[in-house]
């Protein structure tokens, strides 16, 4: 149901796209795209908010599994979203002097959900012990230097939404 809304809610975005001649324009309108993006992540988030509470609040493997799960529903959501929003900043054309360092950014932006998801879903398989502590550390570390390195490519633009860490980085770190 979220995922739909999402996609209908940047569909309706996509139509008023178009060609930016300056790096304003094309900030006028792609900053749209990532706060609507935002505000999607926000409403998915709920319930995994409302699970972790509740497993806070009643500690047993029930509200725990259903904490987990909720984290799973939330990620698949997440991403979704972040794919939808990366879709979509691509279909602004930017403007001639920015079009490689926009490429590089939406790159470096698919680069770190996949990052995301490597350390989310599980993909990652750390070793047992403090090796395997270790590892996962070191992902977290590298996620949240990616996630600055991604915000640094357009920090000059003047993106108020689009260069702010994304909710899923922002609850990692």
């Amino acid at each position: 149901m979220v995922l739909a809304s999402v996609i209908a809610a940047l569909a309706i975005a996509a139509t008023s796209a178009s060609a930016a001649t300056t790096r304003a324009e094309f900030v006028a309108q792609v900053d749209p795209i990532c706060q609507n993006g935002q505000a999607q992540e926000a409403v998915a988030a709920q319930p995994f908010l409302r699970a972790v509470k509740r497993a806070k609040k009643h500690h047993n493997r029930k509200t725990s599994r259903k904490a987990d799960r909720a984290l799973g529903v939330y990620f698949q959501q997440y991403a979704a979203i972040e794919r939808a929003v990366n879709s979509q900043i691509a279909t602004v054309s930017p403007a001639p002097d920015d079009v490689s360092l926009v490429q590089v950014w939406l790159r470096a932006r698919g680069e770190l959900l996949d990052l995301e998801t490597r350390l989310v879903t599980g993909s990652f398989r750390a070793k047992k012990g403090l090796k395997g502590l270790g590892q996962i550390f070191a992902l977290i570390f590298e996620l949240g230097a990616r996630q600055e390195e991604v915000s640094d490519l357009v920090r000059d633009f003047g993106f108020v939404y689009c260069s702010q860490p994304t909710g899923e980085t922002q609850f990692i770190l």
